[in-house]
This record gives structure tokens, sequence and C-alpha cells, in this order.
């Protein structure tokens, strides 16, 4: 594809071009026309003058020629250095002189067959010969010769001429011409044209200015076409190649962040990867997935989340260099290869970068939104040479991290495959806990600390599993979670809580509260009331004595939805708690518009109660 200064050039070329070929096809046109108008109007006139010159050479061959020519010819023979003072000669100059007064004649000479001349008008041409003379030989042919000529000086009329266009007429005297058998030479006549010349020259010159004034107006009109239609065809070029480029962006850039998408992450990996057999370096891909980002997706909405990941890729490509290449897969995962690397500690101090950065607070909807990221690191060609392989391993690594503590880094090994398959393997394995009875409940007391009595129990998930035994719920909770199955094992929770409350009562102990924890997947569900009412009827619990535990970033969803529900839960008698309060982005003012009735601190607040001043 063309960039669009190339297309500017073209369009400028094109009208460059037509400039050029456009004026010199007028002035080629202009060129040819006058010299054809000026051919045709010189013929004519050599034509007329032609045709003037022979009706003057009858006049006088008829008046004067006839009747002289046998005596003056036999003079010229026989005495020719008297010639011009015989009253002969004198007799046919003053007939000649009056017979042409008033017309534009220059000269005229009379030569013998043998090209002499007998008579002129200019005394000093008489006795010479016209030698080497094609008009002349084609005269004495029996050929009429005309032409025109210009002459900067010429003699005639006993003055001396300057600046003149002649038409020069060789007639033969014979049978032919003037209806006479008697041929005696020729005679040459030599008329002015010049008055006709200049109006010719004139005339064709008016017409070759109206012809180029009428060419150059057409010329315009079709420049101003040609330029519009350049104009548009360049818009319509750009716009176009602006589409395909937009197109090409979208197919390999991720649309909210503007960074390369998977198809172009891989397609820059094989490229770098390339490089690094090519330059003999190393290669390194990290991948980073932000730690809390479904927590602050789901507190404080998509938008808000969209917000955070541009962002975190804004933050990203500050860590790196411009050779680097920062990508997103998907979510909250983002990808970076570091394009020759020297030394694994580059790796380490881009990871560092990376980590601080992030680490510092954001500003979403004027808020203060804290992160952290997660990151796994993968060398070229140290750990894998398969690329594919390369990008599991980053994987693999990056859960590793996650799962160590988050906000870290950790480079791969290949023990970390080994637990990405158990964590498949235990994934599988929950999807049949339910209906192999291994998950179980057990049942935190809470305590009146004024009274000392029990007052209550927080009902807890766990999952007994032969191979496993009781795995703790920070291993599979988050799988259940991940898969979405939290939700058909919260109802099983829910209902078992419900019907375990009634077994302790109808065994005669004092009713007390039964207290269930509700997953952000499980409350949004369309049917998360019914299954609260489901719960109470088929238990026959009273809801008075049902409490639902809901974390904080659940109950920051304002959503008229969210608000619906949890109205509808009050309603039908059942308490609800808010869960991890203070570990979220919420704030007092909130809990004047969250129907709730229990407020639980996060035990981070009161951990070093007795140890700490702060």
């Amino acid at each position: 594809m063309q960039p669009e200064t190339d297309i500017e050039e073209q369009s400028s070329s094109l009208l460059r071009n037509f400039i050029l070929v456009g004026l010199g096809s007028i002035v080629l046109v202009l060129f040819v026309l006058s010299t054809l108008i000026h051919r045709h109007a010189v013929d004519s006139l050599i034509q007329m003058g032609e045709s003037k010159n022979i009706a003057l050479a009858r006049l006088i061959y008829k008046n004067i020629w006839q009747d002289v020519a046998t005596d003056y010819l036999k003079l010229t023979k026989e005495n020719q250095g008297s010639l011009l003072r015989s009253d002969l000669y004198s007799t046919i100059n003053q007939r000649i002189q009056a017979d042409v007064r008033g017309a534009a004649l220059l000269k005229i000479k009379i030569y013998d067959l043998e090209a002499n001349t007998i008579y002129s008008t200019d005394p000093s041409q008489i006795g010479k010969k016209k030698i080497n003379s094609v008009p002349m030989e084609r005269a004495l042919d029996g050929e009429i010769v005309s032409r025109l000529a210009f002459r900067d000086r010429i003699y005639a009329q006993d003055e001396l001429l300057s600046n003149r266009n002649i038409i020069s007429s060789y007639i033969p005297l014979n049978e032919a011409i003037f209806d006479d058998n008697t041929a005696t030479g020729v005679i040459e006549i030599y008329s002015d044209a010049s008055e006709l010349y200049n109006q010719v020259v004139s005339t064709r010159n008016n017409v070759i200015i109206i012809l180029g004034i009428a060419m150059m107006l057409l010329f315009a009109v079709l420049y101003l076409f040609i330029r519009r239609s350049c104009e548009i065809t360049g818009w319509h070029l750009e716009e176009k190649q602006k589409d395909e480029e937009r197109i090409r962006h979208i197919a390999y850039h991720d649309t909210l962040t503007g960074l390369p998408n998977r198809e172009m992450f891989r397609m820059q990996l094989e490229s770098a990867a390339a490089r690094a057999e090519r330059t003999d370096r190393l290669m390194a891909v990290l991948f980073l997935d932000l730690d809390r980002f479904k927590t602050i997706n789901d507190s404080l909405g998509h938008g808000a989340g969209d917000e955070l990941l541009k962002e975190v890729a804004e933050r990203l490509l500050k860590c790196v260099r411009v050779t680097d290449t920062v990508a997103r897969l998907g979510g909250d995962e983002f990808t970076i290869i570091l394009d020759s690397v020297t030394h694994v500690d580059e790796v380490e101090e881009v990871a560092n970068r990376i980590l601080n950065s992030l680490n510092e607070p954001f500003m979403i909807d004027d808020q203060q939104v804290s992160n952290s990221v997660s990151i796994g690191i993968t060398i070229y060609p140290l750990d894998e040479k398969d690329l594919e392989h390369m990008i599991s391993n980053a994987d693999a690594a990056m859960y590793a991290a996650k799962a160590s503590g988050k906000d870290s880094y950790l480079f791969y090994n290949s023990g970390m495959n080994e637990n990405n398959g158990e964590k498949l393997e235990m994934e599988r394995k929950l999807r049949t806990a339910l209906e192999s009875n291994e998950y179980l409940l057990q049942f935190q007391p809470i305590v009146d600390l004024c009274k000392g009595n029990m007052i209550g129990v927080e009902a807890l998930l766990r999952w007994s599993n032969e191979e496993y035994g009781i795995v703790s719920p920070d291993r599979f909770i988050p799988i259940l979670e991940e898969t979405g199955f939290i939700s058909i094992v919260g109802d099983w929770v829910l209902m078992t809580a419900c019907k375990k409350a009634m077994e302790w009562q109808d065994m005669g102990y004092e009713p007390m509260t039964m207290s269930v924890n509700i997953s952000i997947i499980q409350f949004r569900r369309l049917e998360f009331v019914n299954s609260v009412e489901r719960a109470l009827k088929e238990s026959g619990l009273d809801p008075k004595y049902l409490k639902l535990e809901i974390t904080e970033s659940t109950l920051m969803d304002q959503s008229e939805a969210c608000l619906q529900k949890l109205n509808a839960v009050r309603e039908i008698g059942v308490s609800i708690a808010a869960d991890d309060f203070g570990t979220g982005y919420s704030s007092l003012s909130y809990l004047k518009k969250l129907p709730i009735d229990i407020l639980k601190i996060d035990r981070s607040f009161i951990k070093d109660l007795d140890k700490s001043s702060d």
C-alpha cells in the first residue's frame, strides 16, 4: 500500500505531465497550423502574382514585342554595345514604361534563347547572361516558373529599395503562352508583393492568436477538470488507504488498547526469534496477568476496567524499549517480547520496572485504584526453541508467580508445567465432585464476646478427595470460579447449610444464625433470589436465621439489578452481611445506600492490634 505522500506526488506528477504535454501539444499544433496557413497563403499569393505577371507579359508581347522583336533581336546581335543608345531601345523602354505605369512592378527583363539579357528596365543588366538558373532552364523548356523571395535591397525604377518581398515570374515567349508560333526567349517580371505578403503574415498571426487563445481556454478548462478529478481520485484513494489501514490495524491490534493482538504477537515473536538466532543473542517472553482486575471490574464496572487496561498498556510501553513488543492477548493478559537481550539481568531489570510502575495507584473515574501484576518469564533459546511452547511456558511461570503470592515475577522451570497439569486434573475432578459427594461443610462458630455464648455459625466449603485428601479452599475455589461451576456448588452449599440449621433445631438446640458465603458469579444469576427462596422452603428454615455474606466488591455494584436483588432478599426476611469490607474501593458513604445488616471488617485491619500502636 502506497503512503499518502505517494498519492500526492502521483497527482502532482499527473498534473505536471498534463501541463507539459498539453502546452507542448498546443505549441506543436499552432506551429503546424501556422506553417500550413503560411504556405497556403504564400502559394495563393504566388499564383495571384503569377497571373498578374502573365497578363502583363501578354500585354507587353502583343502591344510591343511582336512589332519590334525581329528588328530588336537583329540589333542586339549586330551592335549590342550601342543598344542602349539606339532609338529602338528608347522606343521599347518608353512603351513598356507607359503600359506598366501604376502597376506594382519593380523590374522587367527579356532574355533570348541563350539566356542573355537583351532588355531590362535596369539598363545595367543588359548584356548579362543568366547562368545556372533552374527557373530559367525550366522557362526555356516552355514552363512558367514563379517564386516568392525576400530582398533586403533591390534597384528598381531608378531608385534603391530595401526589404521587399518579390514575386518573380519566368514566362517563356512561345505559342503555348501567347498563341504565337514564334519563340523568341523568356520574359522575367519582378512584382512587389510586400504589402500583400505583410497582410498574409498579419492574417496568419491573427488566426494563430485566436486559435491559441481558444486552445488555451480549452486547456484551462481541461486542466481544472483534471485537477478536480485528481483531487477527488486522490481523496478516494486516501480514504481507501485509510480504510485498508484501519482494517489491517483491527486485524492485528487490540481495539481497546491499540496494542498488537495475539496474531501480531505471534508474527513479532517469530521475527524476534529469527533475529536472536542470527545475532546469537537471547530473547525473552513475559506473560503478565493483573492480580485484582476481576475485583476492580466487578466493583467499579466494565467501563472502569477498560480504562484501567488502557492505563496499564501505556505504562507497559514506557517500561520497555521501542524495539520491544507489548501485546494484549485478551482480558487482563499482556505479553512482552524483549528483543536482542544480552543477559538475563536485563530481563529482571525490566520485570522490576514493570512491577514498580503498576504498583503506582491509578486514577479511574476520579477514584484511586491500586493494582499489581504477576509476571511469568521464559528465555529463548535457553528454556525452549518452540515458540508455541514458549508462550505456554511463560503462562505457566505467570500462574506460579500468582500462586506464590502475586505482585512478583518468576522465571520458567520445567516443574511449572507439572503444576499446570495438576491444575487441569483438579479441574476435571471438581466437575464430578458434587455427584461423588466429595464436598462437605465445616461450621465456624460465631461467638458473642460480651455474653460468651455462640450465636451462630458460618458454613465453610471443603473438598475431600481420595487422591488429594482435604483440599484447602484457596486451591479449588478459584478453579470453581474460573469454570463458572461455583454457581452450582454455591446452590448446594446454601441448601445444605439451611437443612443443617433445621436439623440442629429438630435435635433441640437453640435456633442460631446460619451464615453462607455467596460468590459474585452466584449472585449475578437471574435466579439467585429464587434459589434462596427454594432453599428456605425445602429446608423449612425461618428466613430470620439465614444470613448471606456478600463481598464488598459485589455490593459496590450500584446497578438497579443489584439493588433489586438485595432488597428482594431483605423482603424475604434474610439478613445481609458485607464481607471483607475495606479491601475494595468503597467508602463509608456507600453504606447509607446499601441494604445491609452487618458489616464484617477485613481481618487485615485488626490482625496486629495487640502488637502495633498504629
